[in-house]
């Protein structure tokens, strides 16, 4: 399935004003953002510093393949890196917009799910450990984002596109979607009934003496 966008859709022709508010983005050698809003509507507004990527994503039907049409998988999923997947979104991305490297932050609202997607160069792989350490900024850019493009995302709900749920997804992709809570439960669960914690928490604290013997 694919769905032609005209070059003057609000998703396209906001890509000046978006390439513009993302331009301190390049202090961090991120060349590509999008963000994605879908809505508990069905409906789901897609904007990009680049609008060559939204245009490919619909007009060739890349959406069948992205994680982020799954949203079992999306709304468990806060801060996700991309895996060196095999998936024609993926692929895409490497082959004509560099996008080698990237991670996507998502945000729960009451009227759905927002996700931006941050993307890296093969040059620039570096500056991606160094977002990862450092992602206050990345939050900061984000309400930055939400505020500077609040009209344009605002106006875009009039153009908001609709699709169907897709399950083309592969097996591996699947399997991430499970529920954070049961995967939470379960780790805290082993961690509970581990013998050797068990043990620990019997054990007594050293004293002041022992501490400074140690020191010794």
């Amino acid at each position: 399935m694919k769905i032609q966008l005209r070059k003057n859709h609000k998703f396209l022709s906001s890509a000046g004003y978006i390439k513009q508010i993302c331009q301190p983005l390049a202090c961090l050698n991120i060349h590509l953002f999008t963000y994605l809003k879908k809505f508990s509507d069905g409906g789901q507004i897609n904007l990009s510093s680049d609008p060559e990527w939204v245009h490919d994503y619909y007009n060739l039907g890349l959406f069948e393949t992205s994680e982020y049409e799954n949203l079992s998988f999306a709304k468990n999923t806060r801060l996700q890196l991309w895996s060196d997947s095999d998936l024609p979104v993926f692929q895409h991305g490497r082959t004509y917009y560099k996008s080698y490297y990237g991670f996507t932050i998502s945000q729960q609202q009451p009227d759905g799910y927002e996700f931006y997607f941050f993307s890296f160069s093969p040059e620039n792989y570096h500056m991606l450990n160094v977002c990862l350490n450092n992602l206050h900024l990345i939050e900061k850019f984000i309400m930055y984002f939400n505020e500077k493009a609040a009209s344009i995302i605002n106006d875009c709900q009039e153009h908001k596109i609709y699709l169907n749920q897709f399950n083309s997804l592969s097996e591996n992709s699947k399997s991430l979607s499970m529920d954070s809570n049961e995967l939470c439960n379960s780790f805290l669960s082993a961690i509970q009934g581990n013998p050797l914690a068990e043990l620990l928490n019997q054990h007594e604290p050293l004293s002041k003496r022992e501490k400074e013997c140690l020191n010794l």
